[in-house]
């Protein structure tokens, strides 16, 4: 027995699927299979078209702006205490010359600092701040010079306190197609550098 709206209903009143009497079951069918694929063709065109427009900001960028994102991640690589992302862009021959140390010796600290440096929740108690646009890069090339303000705090509880504020002057070499910092000096603003124990 039909009932209207296409459905059939069986005697003792059990419903059945229901059928489609405007387009044969098939062509249902396809049409939602239709659908989901220009659904999904519009999902994979968009995510192309985000992270194609991501790599091509990046890959047009200026000098200045590729070191002043290199300089970022640096800052944000030592935030996160990664080991696995320890000091990505100084060269091999890195050298500090005001402290007299090699990229060794300033990624030993690093880690020294990660592994002894905590807060009372067990979380890195130092951070590094790089004021927003208050650096400057020289550009001559393949070298360059940024020279910019750094700040170490130590956080603890809700509070932060200024441990050592300095004035860095970085040169950096283009090497491969990438910016590496190779060299740099340093002037104590405030405070003063802090001491393994």
């Amino acid at each position: 027995m039909r009932l209207p709206g296409g459905r059939r209903v069986r005697a003792n009143g059990a419903k059945k699927a229901t059928t489609c009497y405007v387009c044969a079951p098939h062509d249902c069918l396809q049409s939602g299979s239709r659908r989901m694929k220009r659904i999904l063709l519009l999902v994979i065109l968009v995510t192309v078209a985000v992270g194609g427009g991501r790599a091509l900001y990046h890959a047009l960028a200026s000098d200045r702006r590729r070191i002043d994102w290199l300089l970022r991640e640096e800052v944000d690589a030592f935030d996160a205490a990664n080991v696995l992302n320890l000091m990505p862009h100084f060269a091999t021959d890195y050298r500090d010359d005001t402290a007299g140390i090699d990229a060794q010796m300033l990624r030993g600290g690093v880690v020294w600092a990660w592994q002894n440096e905590r807060d009372a929740s067990g979380g890195f108690a130092w951070h590094l701040e790089l004021p927003e646009g208050a650096g400057e890069v020289t550009l001559d090339g393949d070298a360059a010079t940024a020279v910019f303000p750094l700040q170490l705090w130590r956080r603890s509880a809700d509070t932060a306190q200024l441990v050592w504020g300095l004035r860095v002057h970085a040169q950096l070499q283009r090497r491969d197609g990438a910016w590496w910092l190779v060299r740099s000096t340093h002037e104590t603003i405030e405070g003063k550098a802090p001491r393994t124990r």
